[in-house]
């Protein structure tokens, strides 16, 4: 079951990837999640992060979380948008 997006995850201390559920940004329906913090979260860290597939290719867009954490989702729902619709 998804967890809920809300400000004051990122003072969580997590030890894995936090499901957020599945949404569709500009045509492309994928998984939204919340890496854990360093250093278990590695390169992604604190990242909120959009994933799908398409065509059998497997990507990911991300951006570095802040608070309030709410802020950061419609910013990296932007920027999947704004690569243009999926095909």
């Amino acid at each position: 079951r998804p967890a809920t997006l809300r400000d004051g995850l990122l003072e969580e201390r997590r030890r894995t990837y936090l499901a957020l559920g599945r949404v569709t940004w500009g045509g492309r329906r994928g998984e939204l999640l919340l890496a854990p913090p360093f250093p278990r979260g590695g390169i992604d860290a604190n990242h909120l992060i959009f994933r799908w597939t398409q065509r059998d290719i497997a990507t990911q867009i991300s951006l570095h979380g802040w608070e309030p954490l709410t802020e950061v989702e419609p910013a990296l729902r932007a920027v999947v948008e704004s690569i243009g619709e999926a095909r």
